[in-house]
């Protein structure tokens, strides 16, 4: 990246837009240390809510997408306690720690925590297909409109590019 001189009363849109990326990093460390906390104390039964899942949703408002991937995420970390450390220091995201929650271990967590880092998220879900074929290819439908289906299904690469 190219050293830019920009105009000063510009400047101070690119320091607010940093400062919401570092407070956006620690909040998803902080969500992800709070739902190791509920669910190891199991503070979603204690307030009437049947999982987590159920408890980030209608209890946090979190979407549903968005409460899947960070239990998902905080799972992982509680197990894989350098996955957690990396998430604390912002070096890897929950949208990237959920694409490798299906592969990481204690015993292979430093060769994948590197590829989170490193790799785009393309590659790093080329990687895990790789690793894990079955969930290369999870078919699904989702409503667009009333009346209309997205339809999401796993082709191979050389069916895609022809």
């Amino acid at each position: 990246m190219t050293e830019t001189v920009l105009d000063p009363r510009l400047l101070k849109y690119h320091e607010a837009a940093l400062a919401a990326a570092r407070s956006f990093r620690q909040a998803e460390s902080a969500l992800i240390d709070a739902l190791i906390a509920v669910e190891r104390e199991r503070v979603f039964v204690k307030l009437g809510y049947s999982s987590p899942f159920a408890y980030a949703v209608q209890a946090l408002g979190l979407s549903e997408a968005v409460a899947y991937n960070a239990i998902a995420v905080a799972r992982k970390a509680r197990a894989v306690p350098a996955l957690r450390q990396e998430i604390a220091e912002g070096t890897i995201g929950i949208s990237k720690a959920r694409k490798i929650v299906s592969v990481l271990t204690l015993e292979n967590q430093e060769a994948w925590l590197d590829k989170a880092r490193t790799l785009s998220s393309r590659r790093l879900e080329q990687e895990v297909a790789r690793e894990n074929p079955r969930l290369a290819t999870p078919e699904k439908a989702t409503y667009v409109s009333a009346r209309r289906l997205a339809l999401s299904l796993g082709v191979s690469e050389e069916l895609m590019l022809a």
